[in-house]
């Protein structure tokens, strides 16, 4: 039977699990400000499919697309192409 040396590699294990930990930690809520009335927020194109409903803003930036797909979508809302806040 084969003995394993664990003494060497547990603390570095063990310090692993622990960064691991920590970064699972509860984050703070982040202020959306002025965007918090939007749904969705893209660089270049939002598309949708299968249709429904979209309610609150829509903003692209530096893009300009939406693609409402099909069938459409209904925005309920603005979509707001180059979308600065």
């Amino acid at each position: 039977m084969k003995k394993f040396v664990v003494s060497s590699v547990l603390p570095e294990l063990l310090l692993c699990l622990t960064a691991v930990g920590a970064s699972a930690a509860v984050q703070a809520p982040v202020s959306l400000g002025s965007t918090s009335t939007f749904v969705a927020l893209a660089g270049t194109t939002v598309t949708v499919t299968g249709g429904g409903g979209i309610t609150g803003n829509i903003g692209i930036s530096p893009g300009t697309a939406f693609v409402a797909g099909t069938p459409p979508v209904t925005v309920n809302g603005t979509v707001y192409p180059e979308f600065r806040s």
